[in-house]
């Protein structure tokens, strides 16, 4: 129970912060008509899509039809289809400043698709992503056991001066260490106290 109200804290302050950085996390797919190439006819909400079609759709290298196979897979929770997006995220080209919106919006769903179906996501796809989509990073991670995410973490308190995506992820990587069972006394209090300290935190070894 207190794992479950720890993660559900996490989410919550990843989501606040990425609001305030002016994001709503993931989108809708584009409003724009998309073809189904296959059909020949627009993609609608309310269209049936088999796992097949989603499939092809996701590794098309069109953002839009990749956008629409992940927004499919959230609303049929098509397990199939959802164990692809993790190592999907991990090939796609997303710009890490301004850039192609059409491929950044593609990765917003895909990661709507798996944070909304609680999906767990390995470490190696989580760090791929942390640096464009750090809140939703941290909301992956969180679900992760410490014994998986430890070292991880532990990397991410020691970048926290590049910028404001590496300052979040280490205050998080900061709580999420503070409630490692392995830690004891002094050493869990200064955890907690750097994660609320002003930026950028102090460096420190998790181990």
């Amino acid at each position: 129970m207190k794992r479950i109200r720890f993660v559900t804290l996490v989410m919550v302050v990843a989501l606040l912060i990425l609001a305030g950085a002016g994001s709503t996390g993931a989108q809708q797919p584009t409003q724009e008509l998309v073809q189904d190439p296959a059909q020949d006819q627009a993609i609608t909400p309310e269209m049936h899509v088999d796992s097949a079609t989603l499939q092809q759709w996701l590794h098309s290298g069109d953002p839009r039809l990749a956008a629409w196979a992940a927004d499919f897979t959230r609303r049929n929770h098509d397990a199939t289809i959802l164990a692809e997006l993790p190592s999907w995220l991990e090939k796609w080209p997303v710009p890490l400043g301004a850039g192609d919106g059409k491929s950044v919006s593609a990765a917003n769903a895909v990661l709507d698709a798996l944070i909304q179906e609680n999906a767990q996501v390995p470490v190696s796809t989580i760090v791929a992503i942390a640096p464009r989509f750090p809140a939703q990073a941290a909301i992956l991670i969180s679900r992760l056991p410490l014994s998986e995410s430890r070292s991880t973490l532990g990397d991410w308190t020691l970048n926290n001066g590049g910028s404001w995506a590496s300052g979040m992820l280490a205050r998080i990587a900061l709580m999420m260490l503070a409630k490692d069972p392995e830690l004891k006394g002094a050493r869990r209090v200064n955890l907690l106290e750097w994660s609320h300290a002003p930026w950028p935190i102090p460096k420190t070894r998790s181990k």
